[in-house]
């Protein structure tokens, strides 16, 4: 019997067989998958030029990357723990583009939290005020998810812990100032929705707007907050069980200078957006030098 070159196969098994091939290099190893398997896959894609426009598709297909978290091995220390520093653009491209695949995709709602993040893009495609098609608010969105700090740990599994019970509008909420999309954020603050809390899988809408660098939507929201110190909430009330932030644990949030604007502002890195998030225009300075010194602490 003739040999059959593996390329000259049907497409289906083709793609089975590099499946298959891409599993055994992430055996196991105990009860943990072995880190080091992960650059054995991606070679690869060196193989040959057919298997590396194929390969994609199969890496998604395999779902491997559900049992990895979308941060570094390497941790540094303190407030940079989980900035996104951007030093790993093909990294990060990859992981987005798994992530958009299986919010895309997937059905169950509680494998993840894929499905959450689609429901919010559908619900703020919904409004027709967007102007932008679904497919660009679920990539824009799946950014957002990738830049939070707890919904790198949340995309990892589904826990009733994490979910509080206006979640779903909280995820909106972070998703149109994300976007900048203003009338939905003035609705759903005047529904009483807090811009200051999340629930551990897009970052507190504040963060957001700050994040994406939209000067107007930050300013509505912060608005939107009390002048006075807010006590902090207990765990009934907040399932996180903290108040402030994960890169400044010890900064409780001081009225209108909130720390989530703070952080969201920096990792943007637009200097006049940190001062408005340190001293916001209609609050005053109130809280600011106490946020300022605890950044310069670290």
């Amino acid at each position: 019997m003739p040999a059959i070159h593996i390329l000259d196969l049907p497409g289906e098994i083709v793609d089975n067989i590099l499946q298959q091939a891409i599993l055994v290099r992430v055996l196991p190893i105990g009860d943990y998958e072995s880190p080091t398997g992960i650059p054995r896959v991606l070679r690869l894609r060196l193989v040959c030029k057919s298997f590396d426009a194929i390969f994609r598709p199969a890496l998604f297909a395999t779902r491997i990357f559900d049992t990895y978290l979308p941060i570094s091995t390497y941790q540094p220390t303190q407030a940079l723990r989980y900035w996104p520093i951007r030093n790993n653009h093909g990294a990060q491209q990859l992981w987005h583009a798994y992530l958009v695949y299986r919010v895309q995709n997937e059905t169950e709602p509680l494998a993840h939290r894929y499905v959450e993040i689609r429901t919010a893009a559908e619900r703020l495609f919904n409004t027709n005020l967007t102007g932008l098609t679904l497919q660009s608010i679920i990539e824009s969105v799946c950014w957002l998810a990738l830049a939070s700090v707890a919904g790198k740990i949340a995309l990892k599994t589904y826990n009733d812990h994490f979910v509080i019970k206006n979640g779903a509008d909280l995820n909106l909420l972070s998703a149109a100032a994300y976007l900048n999309c203003q009338d939905v954020v003035k609705r759903l603050l005047a529904e009483g929705i807090d811009p200051t809390q999340h629930d551990d899988l897009l970052p507190a809408a504040i963060e957001a707007a700050a994040l994406a660098g939209h000067a107007d939507m930050l300013q509505i929201l912060q608005e939107s907050l009390p002048d006075m110190v807010r006590p902090p909430a207990d765990r009934e009330t907040n399932p996180r069980g903290f108040i402030g932030h994960a890169t400044l644990p010890t900064v409780l949030c001081k009225g209108k200078a909130d720390p989530q604007a703070v952080v969201g502002a920096a990792m943007n890195g637009d200097v006049e957006l940190l001062k408005m998030a340190l001293y916001p225009l209609l609050g005053g300075i109130h809280g600011a030098p106490i946020i300022l010194s605890s950044l310069m602490e670290r």
